[in-house]
């Protein structure tokens, strides 16, 4: 077995693995340790390791090239829905720690907005004085103000229906596209979705629901159009997302006050991301 090199994104390891097994039938060994993941050559002969080192040597200076993501297209390999769960159980019993807690800045939006509504028990009016959305133009340069909305949650279906979604999609994204994705969204994100709610509603507002839109949004383009098809969704999560969206408005028929405005935002930053995202990958390709 030889070492070849390694790498933080899992899409970009089974990528390189495809590229060697379409060409040369070659056994790649993946292993994760911490952040990375580790390639290993299994039949390490001399011609295979010559032919492999070429390789790497091309694939570490444009991992992106359209011979590297043509196999990568003609392989059909994705993750799937069902892994999505599957990376954080061990077997038929316990959890995996290792992958609850390797999508680092996806558990530190978890356990802030956790925290923070634990501080509400103590004293739920300075925490919404200190944390709401600023109100234009008084509050214009208080610059917490533009993302601390969303770590705010008011009762404890609010808190776990959003962090569920958050902690399953978001971490899906960090550990297959990077952290420094999984913030661009949620900066972005928060803040369009937070303009959105106050032109609709004021600064009576708080949660993560916009950036978890914008998250879904996120995969779901992702899933539909984009070739290298890291994620592998349902034909029927569009129908989830649509039906999320026009319950918004019924909600105050039942009593429920939801911030559609922040809901629709974020989807729609969501989607607008992926799909530059996608239109970027593809023209560095060419």
């Amino acid at each position: 077995m030889y070492y070849l090199f390694s790498c933080r994104e899992l899409a970009l390891a089974k990528r390189f693995q495809e590229v060697i097994y379409q060409q040369y039938h070659y056994q790649i060994d993946i292993r994760q340790q911490d952040d990375y993941f580790h390639l290993y050559l299994i039949n390490d002969s001399p011609e295979s390791l010559d032919n492999t080192q070429q390789l790497v040597a091309e694939f570490m200076q444009n991992p992106d090239a359209a011979k590297f993501n043509q196999a990568e297209w003609q392989s059909a390999n994705t993750v799937s829905f069902a892994q999505i769960y599957r990376p954080f159980i061990q077997g038929s019993i316990g959890l995996n720690w290792q992958h609850l807690f390797s999508s680092k800045f996806t558990f530190l939006i978890t356990l802030v907005c956790i925290v923070i509504y634990g501080t509400t028990w103590l004293n739920s009016e300075i925490i919404f004085d200190t944390f709401h959305f600023p109100e234009l133009p008084a509050q214009s340069s208080d610059i917490w103000r533009y993302l601390s909305h969303t770590l705010v949650h008011l009762s404890i279906p609010h808190l776990v229906f959003n962090l569920l979604w958050w902690w399953i999609f978001a971490g899906l994204i960090e550990r297959l596209q990077g952290i420094h994705r999984i913030v661009l969204i949620y900066l972005v994100a928060g803040v369009a979705s937070g303009f959105a709610q106050y032109f609709a509603s004021g600064i009576g507002f708080f949660g993560l629901s916009g950036v978890v839109y914008a998250v879904l949004g996120y995969v779901w383009i992702e899933s539909r159009f984009n070739q290298q098809k890291i994620f592998d969704v349902p034909i029927g999560f569009s129908w989830f997302l649509i039906i999320g969206i026009v319950s918004g408005f019924f909600s105050p028929l039942i009593g429920l006050s939801m911030g559609n405005s922040a809901h629709i935002a974020g989807l729609c930053t969501g989607c607008v991301l992926a799909g530059v995202d996608i239109w970027w990958n593809r023209s560095k390709s060419q």
